[in-house]
């Protein structure tokens, strides 16, 4: 082979390879950091899909507390989809999910009253009536005993699945209540935890 012959072979074996690691990488990219998370997870992955907005995760450095008022605009917030998939699911199912924070990780002075979290969830019908905050569920910081952090979970709220063509819009809130007291001492406190969904059913 001589040497043009040589470098053209070459040339074309590096650009193939090229071509290969950007494709690699891209998908990772695409299937780690993109900013809609499609996640299903449960005993069959096929029965309710997840889908988040922006992320699973809610990572929290507090701020000014707020007032209940304020909580829809001001405070930390994950919103997510739950979507039964009525093609595996039936009437003859009793079927249920649970949602559940985990990689809890809580600033010790977060562990009281004044620091809140909430889940609210509205059933969907499926001709696209909504229900109205069928499901919801709130704490506080005293929530996050010794006993969940040990265990890394805490589970928030279970739902069972009435309907499996109606689908669930859940958005979950974390932030620091106004309580009319010097509240300096809990401001710039760091809280993130992942919201974790599992599913069960049965006929």
């Amino acid at each position: 082979m001589n040497f043009k012959k040589m470098i053209l072979v070459l040339t074309i074996t590096f650009s193939a390879i090229f071509t290969l690691m950007l494709g690699s990488s891209y998908a990772y990219y695409v299937s780690t950091g993109g900013t809609t998370l499609n996640a299903t997870t449960g005993n069959f992955d096929s029965a309710v899909a997840v889908v988040f907005n922006q992320s699973q995760y809610i990572n929290v450095k507090t701020g000014i507390p707020i007032k209940l008022s304020d909580v829809e605009t001001k405070a930390g917030r994950i919103f997510f989809t739950l979507i039964p998939d009525n093609n595996v699911l039936s009437d003859d199912y009793e079927a249920s999910v649970t949602i559940s924070l985990t990689d809890i990780s809580i600033d010790e002075e977060l562990r009281m009253n004044a620091f809140k979290y909430s889940l609210q969830c509205d059933e969907v019908w499926d001709d696209g009536d909504i229900m109205g905050n069928a499901y919801s569920k709130s704490g506080t910081g005293e929530d996050f005993t010794d006993e969940v952090l040990n265990s890394d979970n805490l589970v928030i709220r279970t739902i069972k699945i009435i309907n499996p063509s109606n689908y669930y819009e859940c958005d979950f809130y974390v932030y620091l209540k106004e309580n009319d007291s010097d509240q300096n001492h809990l401001m710039n406190k760091n809280f993130s935890a992942r919201i974790k969904v599992n599913t069960a059913f049965r006929k």
